[in-house]
């Protein structure tokens, strides 16, 4: 090693191997510097090993780098046998890959060649916006056929048709911060449990809800609304701004299980179901309460 150097991609640890070719210790290179060159390695104190298995997907492999502040992770086959590391350059390399995917799925365009931008065709594109787009499209029109079977509701009040807009993006604007935060714990804690991440959540969402919901209410009776519409406005957005926590934070579990990457489709497919919803509830408490 000392001989040939450049041999080597990475010289931050040295894995020290079995008979059997499994991982039996790592020790930093600094360490093993300091070491007696007599000494035998049988009885060299190595470090608690930290692996991960062959068909862990890089992304997963990256952050467990970072979570556990490692250079270069080895990684074992199915019977613990070493197969090779992911050294700090692989590693910095695939967390910038996802997380300019990740900044593009947010802004509704698909992952592919982002590199050549100049020489990227039409076509390609337009594959890349459309699907999001046509998701949004969607909503609209369900949004558009539900608001008319309401038609009744807003020419008796026609001032809850300004206020719907605000009850559509709290509710939103709270499923976002949940699903930010599923997604990101998703990808550090592959082993979450639903149940209980969701009532550690819960809480938070209805103080939010309350919250919100109180602050609407004495503004717009300080601006001289009706008591009743008022009373109709605060009740849906604490509605649908609660409903939020069951759509933001079951739709990332449920693509997690399935294999699929949550931060592919979560923001459109809740982004349609919450906006719908909240559509739903803002018209059905105003029914209610006129």
């Amino acid at each position: 090693m000392l001989s040939h150097p450049a041999q080597f991609e990475s010289l931050n640890y040295l894995y020290i191997l079995n008979l059997d070719k499994t991982l039996k210790g790592v020790i930093s290179l600094k360490e093993a510097l300091k070491l007696d060159p007599k000494q035998i390695w049988s009885k060299v104190q190595l470090t608690p090993l930290l692996a991960c298995p062959q068909d862990r997907d890089p992304e997963q492999v990256s952050l467990f780098a970072l979570k556990n502040n490692l250079k270069s992770v080895p990684i074992v086959g199915g019977n613990g046998e070493f197969v090779g590391i992911v050294t700090s350059r692989r590693i910095l390399e695939i967390i910038d890959k996802e997380a300019v995917e990740n900044i593009l799925k947010m802004g509704g365009i698909s992952s592919g060649d982002n590199d050549n931008v100049y020489n990227k065709g039409l076509f390609k594109s337009l594959r890349q916006r459309l699907p999001w787009l046509f998701i949004g499209l969607v909503r609209g029109l369900l949004i558009s056929v539900i608001v008319s079977n309401f038609e009744h509701v807003i020419e008796s009040n026609v001032v809850l048709a300004g206020y719907l807009p605000l009850v559509i993006y709290l509710s939103d604007a709270v499923g976002a911060q949940n699903q930010a935060t599923a997604i990101r714990d998703l990808s550090f804690h592959h082993e979450l449990k639903i149940k209980h991440y969701f009532s550690h959540h819960f809480l938070t969402v209805l103080c939010l809800a309350s919250i919100l919901s109180f602050t609407v209410f004495v503004a717009n009776t300080a601006l001289g609304l009706e008591t009743s519409v008022n009373l109709a406005i605060a009740s849906a957005i604490f509605v649908s701004v609660l409903s939020s926590i069951f759509i933001s934070i079951i739709t990332p579990f449920v693509l997690h299980s399935s294999k699929l990457d949550p931060a592919d489709a979560t923001g459109p497919i809740a982004t349609v179901i919450q906006d719908t919803l909240s559509v739903v509830i803002y018209f059905c408490v105003a029914m209610l309460v006129f």
